[in-house]
């Protein structure tokens, strides 16, 4: 699970993020990406057991999924929330 703000699932962003083998990446996260999506870090999970036994190893590696929960900011400042209503107020004409 990643806490990220509403505000970047809308406009886009990245961050770095630590995958359980202690591996830094660098996430990119699309501009209108909604609350509750996953991401998926391709062979960067749990290691994959060998079929010859818990003493040999395979080398392989699982998917690592990233959970996107979008949260709302403490502070925004007057002019992000005026812009917010705004653009509401554009969305609501148009559906009428």
């Amino acid at each position: 699970n990643h806490n990220i703000s509403v505000l970047d699932l809308i406009v886009g962003t990245s961050f770095n993020f630590t995958t359980i083998s202690g591996k830094v990446l660098k996430v990119k996260v699309k501009s209108g990406t909604q609350p509750g999506t996953s991401i998926k870090l391709g062979e960067q999970g749990m290691p994959i057991a060998d079929r010859r036994g818990p003493n040999h190893t395979s080398g392989n590696y699982g998917d690592q999924i990233i959970l996107l929960n979008g949260i709302i900011p403490d502070i925004i400042e007057q002019g992000v929330i005026d812009s917010i209503k705004k653009y509401k107020d554009i969305q609501d004409l148009k559906q009428n």
